[in-house]
């Protein structure tokens, strides 16, 4: 089934039920419970991070769910790695300087975009019990992975969609 929302949350009396997302460079937020049972999962493209949605994500838990900071584990999917996502001019998109502050760098070949810095400036101020990054540049170089952006510059072979997802067993 197909849900549209920016945040979707599941507890885990739905077991084998995954919550998933489909995406090619902007990372999927998972952002589990483990004590009140309540797991919570967001795409998080330069649009949504630029509007405080990994902020939102936590806050969602914490204020709506019950959640204690000290209990919550995140996962930052798969993305797009700021050697990799470059704008030839400053993003648009990116308007909230708190934001972004020290995640676009301009550098000789444009403006380096780092999403990861984004998140974490949002984050940071949260006393999260773990948070597990994954190393996957989806625009690397292999093709095990695709990538709008290198689509766009040419780059056929990274054509497609990734998912990243979880659920209960």
């Amino acid at each position: 089934e197909e849900i549209h929302a920016d945040i979707l949350i599941i507890s885990n009396k739905y077991k084998k039920v995954a919550l998933s997302h489909r995406m090619a460079d902007c990372p999927v937020l998972i952002l589990e419970d483990r004590k009140i049972g309540k797991t919570a999962i967001a795409h998080c493209g330069i649009y949504h991070i630029n509007r405080g949605l990994p902020q939102a994500l936590i806050e969602e838990m914490i204020n709506n769910q019950g959640s204690n900071p000290e209990n919550l584990y995140l996962y930052i999917g798969s993305y797009i790695h700021k050697e990799s996502y470059i704008y030839d001019t400053y993003p648009k998109q990116a308007t909230n300087k708190d934001i972004w502050k020290d995640a676009i760098e301009k550098e000789k070949d444009g403006y380096h975009i780092d999403l990861l810095k984004a998140i974490t400036n949002q984050i940071e101020k949260y006393n999260i019990k773990e948070v597990v990054i994954s190393p996957i540049n989806t625009a690397d170089k292999n093709n095990n992975y695709a990538s709008h952006y290198e689509v766009v510059h040419g780059n056929n072979n990274k054509l497609g969609q990734n998912i990243v997802g979880f659920y209960y067993k």
